[in-house]
């Protein structure tokens, strides 16, 4: 007699959130594109693109994904695992993919890292340690775009009392930095809210204990110096840069005045924006936010708004096709290096 395990109820919140944000984008995305004469603008303003600079964006945007590439490596290398960016550049665009299309996207992300490292050779330690470092690194990354978005704003002399909001980005930006460089201090608060959490409600379920002190090992073991430090922040922080230069490149494409001021502001909360939990990529949020935080700086809107749409076109769903193309390749490589068990009654998943 075959005993099957009942199938486990899926979460409906996520899905719930995923379609209320993609709601949300497309009311924005409304109220963006209602007005006939602003659309009429902006459509004329595309029909006179210049498709020299379209490529530029593209490159620029190859050249983020590149460097995000080039971060994985420099992690990996402290723990003497090396790739090769040519072999490990289409995982990066599979990754952007998941990221940016999947409810729960980070977790998705995450978790296909993690596979991707085992796959290449880490060690379950070594694949978490690599993915806690590469997120800390984006993200104190961002938090320095971020701030240096508000010093050149404020140098603009457009917005006043932006004294606090800068302390508050440095506060931000040292605290990320203190992780990064003292990861197990995150590790071991997450691991006590974890344990917590576990004991009120029983979830989640397995020795989280081991999995996190497996982690914590490694951390002892693999020490990042000041220069894996410093190049490991600076591929994250070009990776950004390079994303921001796709932006630039729009507005050169649309024949549009660039807000200098004002860019890599928008640039940094429009980034923010599609990291919050509501909408898939940001969809419609991130094309609100960019386009007036750019007019609110000086750029006229129908150009904003037309270098809006091209920035997304290539940035998000351009590469978001190639990148669920790339994730197609990879799990049948997966499938066919996946050996097929002997005995039928036997299901072998691949990774």
């Amino acid at each position: 007699m075959t005993m099957v395990a009942p199938q486990q109820s899926r979460p409906w919140w996520p899905r719930i959130r995923w379609c209320l944000g993609l709601l949300l984008g497309t009311i924005i995305l409304f109220v963006l594109f209602h007005d006939r004469n602003e659309l009429s603008g902006t459509s004329t303003v595309l029909s006179n693109a210049r498709p020299l600079w379209a490529v530029v964006a593209l490159l620029s945007e190859t050249l983020s994904l590149a460097s995000f590439t080039l971060l994985q490596r420099r992690i990996l290398h402290v723990g003497s695992v090396d790739i090769s960016p040519w072999t490990f550049f289409p995982v990066s665009l599979a990754n952007n993919s998941i990221a940016n299309t999947l409810p729960g996207a980070p977790a998705f992300a995450g978790a296909f890292r993690f596979g991707q490292y085992r796959r290449i050779g880490a060690d379950a330690s070594l694949a978490g340690w690599t993915v806690l470092t590469q997120l800390l690194a984006a993200t104190t990354g961002l938090a320095i775009i971020v701030l240096a978005g508000i010093v050149v704003a404020a140098s603009g002399g457009i917005h006043q009392n932006i004294l606090a909001t800068t302390l508050v980005a440095f506060v931000v930006v040292l605290i990320l930095g203190t992780l990064l460089v003292r990861r197990h201090l995150l590790v071991n608060t997450l691991a006590s809210i974890i344990r917590l959490v576990q004991r009120i409600t029983g979830h989640p379920r397995g020795n989280v204990k081991e999995s996190i002190d497996q982690v914590l090992a490694i951390m002892r073991t693999l020490h990042l110096s000041l220069r894996d430090q410093s190049e490991i922040l600076a591929w994250a922080i070009t990776t950004w840069l390079f994303d921001a230069g796709c932006l630039v490149a729009s507005f050169a494409c649309v024949r549009g005045a660039v807000p200098w001021y004002g860019l890599l502001l928008a640039y940094a909360v429009a980034q923010l924006v599609s990291a919050l939990p509501l909408v898939p990529g940001g969809i419609g949020i991130v094309e609100g936010s960019l386009t007036v935080v750019l007019v609110a700086y000086g750029a006229h809107r129908a150009f904003a708004l037309s270098a809006v749409i091209v920035y997304r076109l290539i940035s998000f769903w351009l590469f978001v096709l190639v990148g669920w193309i790339c994730f197609f390749f990879l799990m049948r490589a997966a499938q066919r290096k996946t050996p097929v068990p002997p005995n039928n009654d036997e299901l072998t998943l691949a990774p």
